[in-house]
Parts: C-alpha cells; sequence; structure tokens
C-alpha cells in the first residue's frame, strides 16, 4: 500500500488555505464548491465539493460553521477496489487572537456517509507575526471508519511548521516542512511521508494572488518523489473569488538486484545492478465562491 490522494495533496492544500482571503469583521458568509481531481498509483479520484459557511468575527474572536458535501469521492478496500460515496461534513472553526504578534485556531469536524462512512477530523493551529516574518505550527489528526468488503479502519496525523517572510507587500517566500502517518489498522499497515518545500507568493494586483513551490519528499517505503505546484486566487468583482491549484508529482522507485559470479582458483565474486523507475501523478482544485 502505497501514498493516498489524501497525503499527496496535503501540502498543497494546507498552504493554499492560508492564502489571504477577504477580511471578516461582524457577519459574514460564503458558498460556493470546488471540483478535485486526483490520480496517483492505488486510486483516481474526481469528486465535487460544495458547501456554505457563515461566522461572526468582533474583536480577537473569529467563530464559524461550514457544511461540506463530498460527491462521488473515491474510497477503496484492501484491493485497491474502487467505489464512490457520498459524504456529509459539518465543520466547526474558532480563532482567538493572544495579544499583537500571536494568533491560536482549532477546526473539528464530523465526516459521514455511504457505506457506513464515519470519521472525526480535528485540527488546530498556532501562528506568530514578527514584522516580515511569519512562524506557523498545526496539526491535524483523523479517524476514519467504512465499510467496503469488509470494515475498513484508519487513522491519519500530520504536523506541519512553515516559515516566511515578506520581502515587499507584493512578495513573499516561504519554507516548510510536512511529517504525515497514516496506520491503515484493518491492514496491519503503517505508512508515514516527510515532506519539504520551498515557495513563493506573489501579488501583482490586490485582488490577484500567485503561488508556486518545489517539493522534495521520502515515505517509509523508502520512495522518494520530487513536486512542482502552483495556483492562484482571483477576486472577482467585490464578492465573487475563483481558486485553482495543480501538483504534478515524480515519484523515484529504485530496485536492485545482486548476482553472482565465479571464475578461476578463488572462484567468487557478485556484481549489483539497480534500476530507477519514474511514475509521475497530478492533483488539482477549480473552485467558486460567493462571500458576503
Amino acid at each position: 500500500m502505497k501514498r493516498s490522494f489524501s497525503i499527496t495533496f496535503a501540502l498543497l492544500s494546507i498552504f493554499f488555505a492560508l492564502l489571504p482571503g477577504y477580511s471578516k469583521e461582524g457577519f459574514y458568509g460564503s458558498t460556493g464548491g470546488k471540483v478535485i481531481f486526483s490520480r496517483d498509483e492505488n486510486v483516481s479520484q474526481r469528486y465535487y465539493k460544495p458547501f456554505v459557511s457563515i461566522g461572526w468575527a468582533e474583536g480577537v474572536i473569529d467563530l464559524s460553521m461550514s457544511y461540506y458535501r463530498l460527491i462521488s469521492y473515491a474510497i477503496t478496500d484492501y484491493n485497491f477496489n474502487e467505489k464512490e460515496v457520498n459524504i456529509n461534513q459539518p465543520e466547526f472553526f474558532l480563532s482567538l487572537d493572544l495579544g499583537e504578534i500571536a494568533t491560536i485556531s482549532g477546526t473539528y469536524s464530523y465526516l459521514s456517509g455511504d457505506s457506513s462512512y464515519s470519521a472525526n477530523k480535528y485540527g488546530g493551529d498556532i501562528s506568530f507575526d514578527f514584522d516580515s516574518f511569519t512562524l506557523l505550527a498545526s496539526a491535524t489528526f483523523q479517524n476514519t471508519n467504512y465499510s467496503f468488503n469488509g470494515d475498513v479502519k484508519n487513522s491519519y496525523r500530520s504536523l506541519y511548521g512553515e516559515l516566511s517572510h515578506d520581502f515587499t507587500d507584493s512578495f513573499s517566500c516561504d519554507v516548510s516542512y510536512l511529517y504525515e502517518k497514516t496506520d491503515y489498522k484493518s491492514f496491519g499497515y503503517e505508512y508515514s511521508k516527510q515532506t519539504a518545500r520551498v515557495g513563493l507568493v506573489a501579488v501583482p494586483r490586490d485582488n490577484l494572488y500567485f503561488i508556486g513551490g518545489i517539493s522534495g519528499e521520502v515515505d517509509s517505503d523508502k520512495i522518494k518523489s520530487s513536486s512542482i505546484d502552483v495556483g492562484f486566487i482571483f477576486k472577482l468583482f467585490e464578492h465573487i473569488k475563483i481558486t485553482a491549484s495543480y501538483m504534478l508529482t515524480a515519484d523515484f522507485v529504485s530496485s536492485s538486484s545482486d548476482t553472482s559470479t565465479y571464475g578461476g582458483k578463488r572462484g567468487g565474486g557478485s556484481t549489483g545492478s539497480s534500476t530507477t523507475e519514474i511514475n509521475y501523478f497530478h492533483t488539482g482544485s477549480i473552485g467558486l465562491s460567493l462571500y458576503f
């Protein structure tokens, strides 16, 4: 068992969610949807994610409630047979400003749907803003259960850290590290992955944000990967936001073989050879939202 879609796309999703959106004061809300697609060695995904969100922000507090609907989301059994299910996801978010430089926030989601799908997802982060530098740390934990040719249970956890520097009001760079671990309890298998990324954010206009980055990864199956990601946020008119992101990943899978050779009176020796196979995978999303 190798990477799942959620692991492949996690780093870009975390970073993309942190980009500036719109200022919030008093009551606010948004609605819209995304189309998310991916393909790796285990599963192909193409699902839809409409949502609606309402919240209230005042002073040091930001509180919101959201509802997401995952339509045609693919799950797999032990043999990687695929099945599409629909999932409901209510989410609660709370953020607190701790003085002028620190902010702490937390989220909770409960997911339920077809094939007895259920999951509890917890997340939290803390950020520090030191003039032109920003330091961020976050963690996520999720337990998932569903039925598909047997009971499938797994738990996922991640730790993320990022340091960014604003060179100007319209250009910044960042370095980040992501550690992920998934325990496939039903299969008796644990998978982990470490990712390091260098990225940038460019703001050529007040309503347009570009992101880009390169990543290097290594996992518990000793597979090394490299990724390139790009994305943008475009605020159209006053209350419409368009987002898009794309990541291309190359896996470098090495294999070796040893061949013994014999000759002469001492007879004895061995030669080794190794080959590297490169596999390409991609993930991406396109979204449209209305906000007020």
